[in-house]
């Protein structure tokens, strides 16, 4: 079970660093929307199912109540929290959450009796995130890469 659930965490921080260098938040949101590889990748280790996954953009700020939003889709980022906003200076940095069941090596077999991580697999909820690097702007639109 420990080797499953490295092996998983470890894909994942993969997965959330590569989408947090691409050129845009929609971007990263259609990699990881339409992206079976993840769930692919995870099926591989053989013992772990994805039942779902979530990715999004998650701003801090010290000067805003509340302190932190999350957005989930491009565009949506309010005026004050860009980076030329009045809440900067911000931290930016994808958030990718990941719903799976992992199976522990060995299922015993006891009849009537489910308990997670001998008889069913375990549900577990994988989180990791990364910093999103890309402040700029396009050249075209003059739009803050972030919120495209």
């Amino acid at each position: 079970m420990p080797l499953r659930f490295g092996l998983g965490k470890s894909v994942i921080c993969s997965k959330v660093k590569q989408l947090a260098h691409v050129d845009t938040l929609g971007e990263a949101l259609q990699d990881e929307r339409k992206d079976d590889a993840l769930k692919g990748i995870l099926s591989g280790l053989d013992g772990i199912v994805v039942k779902s996954s979530k990715l999004s953009l998650i701003i801090k700020s010290n000067k805003c109540e509340p302190p932190e939003i999350s957005i989930d889709s491009p565009g949506a980022i309010p005026k004050k929290w860009l980076p030329d906003g009045s809440a900067s200076p911000c931290e930016y940095s994808l958030d990718l959450v990941v719903d799976a069941d992992v199976s522990p090596l060995i299922i015993v077999p006891l009849p009537g009796v489910k308990v997670p991580g001998l008889t069913t697999p375990i549900p577990l909820q994988f989180n990791e995130v990364s910093v999103w690097e890309n402040l700029g702007r396009d050249p075209v639109t003059g739009e803050f890469c972030m919120n495209q």
